[in-house]
């Protein structure tokens, strides 16, 4: 995904400053006309996971991470200040089933945007989540969020 958006925003630098030089009427989009025709010939010839097109789904999922993580915020800042819970932090493995790693990678990006966790590592074999306070981890919520990231990507389950 990064070298795709490197790859975009090379092309469109490129462009814009081939075309100031040769004083084009509209730089600035015959360059994103360049930069559009190249994502289109890789999205085309199979350089571009297909995906991509999810993308805006996905923010909709993270815009609901990002609620979620602000109102556990503030429970947790709640709690912290009645003194009413004592934070034990832990490591958690969860295997979520995705077959491929852009998949994985925006699940675990949505899981980091959940109060009071990080991912620290994501491989095939599934994520490594930090809890900051394990009492307060949902397995349920962990599944619901695997369910919605699958839902906004388009992607079956797979069987284990």
């Amino acid at each position: 995904m990064l070298h795709a958006a490197a790859m975009l925003a090379g092309i469109f630098l490129i462009a814009v400053l081939a075309s100031v030089s040769a004083a084009l009427p509209a730089p600035i989009a015959v360059a994103g006309a360049i930069a559009a025709a190249c994502v289109l010939w890789a999205a085309r010839f199979g350089g571009i996971w297909r995906g991509y097109s999810r993308l805006p789904a996905m923010l909709g999922v993270m815009g609901a991470q990002l609620a979620a993580a602000c109102a556990g915020a503030l429970r947790v800042v709640r709690l912290a200040a009645g003194a009413r819970v004592r934070v034990r932090s832990s490591l958690l493995k969860l295997k979520p089933r995705f077959s491929s790693a852009p998949e994985r990678t925006l699940y675990a990006a949505a899981l980091s945007m959940s109060a009071g966790r990080i991912v620290v590592e994501s491989d095939q074999e599934g994520v490594l989540a930090h809890l900051l306070n394990e009492p307060l981890a949902d397995e349920a919520a962990f599944h619901g969020l695997e369910a919605r990231v699958r839902r906004a990507l388009g992607v079956k389950a797979q069987r284990s």
